[in-house]
Parts: C-alpha cells; structure tokens; sequence
C-alpha cells in the first residue's frame, strides 16, 4: 500500500466556497498541471484524466463530510486508489488544505509511481488557493 500526505497548505479564503468548488469533480481540471495531463473528461461525480501519456486514472465521488472530500479509483483505473481532501478552518477567512492518497499498489509499481505522485499531489494542493479564486 502506498500512502501520501501533502503538507498543510494554508489558504486565504472562505472555506464553505472552496468546499462547494471541490464537490464539483468538473473543478478539478484547474487543479492539474496542464503539461502533464491529457484526455480530460469530467461531470460533476467523475473525472478522467492521462498523466504523463502513461497512467489513465478515473476518480468518482464516494462520500462528503463537512469539509471532507472522499474520492475514489472506479473499476476501470489500473489501479485501486483513494483520495481525500480535508479543509480545516482557521479563522472565517483563512483555512488548511491537505490530500491524502491510499493506493493499492505492488511494490514495483510503487517505486515507480511514488515520487510523480507525490509531486502530482502537492501540486495539488497549492492550487486550490489559485483555483478559489477564479470562483
């Protein structure tokens, strides 16, 4: 099992709309680095993606908490994934932003794939202040 954990992020903003902006899987096209991603496809509870031109991944909604995002890899992903964005408000105009990822993955593959995605979700992370701010 691979597991991830980006830093804590800290975020200007109101955390409620950037809840409201992530429950919308379409939003997350802006949370990607446009260079390494290709055949986006999305709708409001699934998203699809080609990192790298290698990985095809498939993300679908699992459940939602209170500023909690729980993610999931559908069937057709190669591999068996989960995502979870946790916001924790600071103040009304200030929050924390982190995103956790628990893939099933053997251990060739997890020496592969680990440092892309660690920097694939750090990335991530960072850009959820530039994308609240298009909203």
């Amino acid at each position: 099992m691979l597991k991830i954990e980006t830093e804590k992020v800290e975020i200007n903003g109101n955390i409620q709309k950037c809840f409201d902006f992530l429950c919308d899987l379409n939003n997350y096209y802006v949370l990607f680095p446009e260079d390494k991603i290709s055949n986006w496809e999305s709708d409001k509870d699934s998203c699809s993606v080609k990192l790298l031109n290698v990985y095809k991944l498939v993300v679908v909604k699992d459940e939602f908490s209170p500023y909690v995002i729980n993610l999931k890899s559908d069937v057709t992903s190669p591999f068996e994934f989960t995502l979870k964005v946790v916001l924790t408000e600071i103040n009304p105009d200030k929050f924390t932003a982190t995103i956790n990822c628990n893939a099933n993955v053997n251990s060739i593959l997890k020496m592969m794939v680990k440092k892309p995605l660690i920097d694939l979700f750090d990335y991530m992370a960072k850009r959820i202040e530039v994308a609240i701010e298009t909203v």
